[in-house]
Order: C-alpha cells, then sequence, then structure tokens
C-alpha cells in the first residue's frame, strides 16, 4: 500500500489573524482518523462519515510566520480514475487590525502535488 503524506501550510505576513480555520473534504476510501493530524497550534476535527477536515487556531501573530497542517492516509481500495484528494481548502480567518473577516479558496489537492500554502 502506498501511504500519502499531506501538508497545508498557512502563511502570514499580513496582519494577525483570530479564529482561524481552515475546512476541506477528503475524497476516496480512506483509511484516516484524527490521530493522523499533526498540528502545531490548534485543533482538528474529523468527521470520518463525512470526511471533513476543519483546523482550528484561535490566533495567529505575525511573530509566527507559517503554521502547517500534516497528515497521512492510507487507500483501502483505489479508484483508478480519481486525480483529486481534497475539495477546495478554505481559510477563514478574522483580520485584528481592520476587524474584516478574510476568506481565502484554493483548489484542492492533487495525487501529484501534496503541498499547498495558503
Amino acid at each position: 500500500d502506498d501511504t500519502y503524506s499531506v501538508n497545508i501550510l498557512v502563511q502570514n505576513n499580513f496582519h494577525e489573524l483570530k479564529d482561524l480555520s481552515v475546512k476541506f473534504d477528503v475524497f476516496g476510501d480512506i483509511e484516516l482518523s484524527e490521530d493522523d493530524f499533526i498540528v502545531p497550534a490548534g485543533k482538528v476535527a474529523y468527521d470520518k462519515e463525512k470526511q471533513h477536515v476543519v483546523w482550528s487556531v484561535d490566533s495567529l501573530p505575525l511573530e509566527i510566520d507559517i503554521l502547517a497542517l500534516q497528515f497521512n492516509f492510507d487507500f483501502k481500495s483505489k479508484n483508478p480514475t480519481q486525480t483529486d484528494i481534497t475539495s477546495n481548502i478554505v481559510l477563514e480567518a478574522v483580520d485584528t487590525i481592520t476587524g474584516k473577516t478574510v476568506m481565502l479558496v484554493k483548489d484542492g489537492l492533487k495525487f501529484d502535488d501534496l503541498v499547498i500554502e495558503l
């Protein structure tokens, strides 16, 4: 079996952010649990039935220029026509200077590109 390693990087060099969330769905017949997620900050909630991931971080100060979410998974069965690993990845946070909600949507991860920077 092939094990896939996914990295989602959140970079910040503008304003301090609070109430940050990164949300996406994982596709395919995979073996994945909350224990498979490695996060240096915040917490991950994984709905196994819906294959929905939410990474929540209370605050991202400017002193921290990058945060990373990593997880590994295996396929229980492979679909040879599957090219996408995740849905679009949606980041939402509140800019502490302007008070406005920031939203960023990136294309989902594919088998040939398992790292995404937000």
